[in-house]
């Protein structure tokens, strides 16, 4: 009879804490702690969005804190909306946001990064943020291979400069050549530098078929040393490369630092 009644007793017990661990939330889920509130990531991502287009991602939040925390998203631009489900998370209760991205609003090309600033009523940190990125892009793929065929098309006279061997703190210009060999208008849409040292200015934004014009390229060596290789990011509405890339490269030397004379002791 002891037997039974400690048999029963155990599987009762193996019940109770069965139940409780699928009761409780997986932590591991949620690896970013702001304050009280978990998140399944700090980065929100969009990927690829068509310039025309809108995309929603969904990010996933536990509230670990003793209190309700109520949610709320003052200041979004225009072009980010953000719905909270529910708007009030309980102690130890999961939700999620909602984040919608339109890039026709955006009014933007390539690669961008946005900050959502998530308030809350979080004793420890009320104001959250995220960071969220995309890659705005334009859709060819439903462009007809007549279409096709009159497309506009860039033309690089080079694709690389190298400046070789300057000092450091020096400012290097050049002007990379470019020119439309294809049938229809050619659409500079932005120019993007690989660091804020390197910037590319286009002479003209659209260009006509056989048309040829400069991209002006300023280098700042400031603060750099050594090899330096920088790209500029030419997007344009080219179908068969909407993305050109150049490279201004060569070698940024540093001064050697005078050594200072020993002064003669005073007899």
């Amino acid at each position: 009879m002891k037997k039974r009644m400690f048999f029963i007793l155990a599987v009762a017990w193996v019940s109770v804490l069965t139940v409780s661990a699928q009761d409780k939330p997986k932590t591991d889920e949620y690896p970013t702690q702001i304050g009280h509130l978990k998140f399944n990531t700090n980065q929100l991502m969009m990927q690829n969005i068509n310039l025309t287009d809108s995309k929603t991602d969904t990010l996933k939040m536990l509230n670990e804190w003793n209190s309700p925390i109520t949610i709320s998203f003052p200041g979004l631009p225009e072009h980010i909306t953000c719905k909270s489900v529910p708007e009030s998370l309980n102690p130890n209760q999961k939700g999620y946001i909602l984040v919608t991205y339109n890039a026709a609003k955006r009014n933007d090309f390539g690669y961008v990064y946005d900050r959502l600033i998530i308030k809350t009523n979080d004793s420890l940190q009320p104001d959250k943020t995220i960071s969220i990125s995309a890659n705005i892009v334009e859709d060819f793929s439903k462009m007809t291979p007549k279409q096709l065929k009159d497309a506009p098309k860039i033309q690089f006279e080079n694709l690389v400069y190298d400046f070789g061997t300057i000092n450091q703190g020096d400012k290097i210009e050049y002007d990379f050549v470019f020119s439309n060999t294809g049938k229809n208008d050619l659409i500079i849409r932005k120019t993007k530098g690989s660091c804020g040292c390197t910037v590319g200015t286009p002479e003209k934004s659209t260009l006509k078929s056989g048309e040829k014009t400069k991209l002006h390229v300023t280098f700042n060596s400031a603060g750099k040393s050594g090899q330096q290789s920088k790209t500029i990011t030419v997007t344009c509405n080219d179908p068969t490369n909407s993305n050109a890339v150049i490279t201004i490269k060569g070698n940024v030397n540093v001064a050697a630092k005078p050594v200072p004379q020993e002064q003669p002791i005073k007899q």
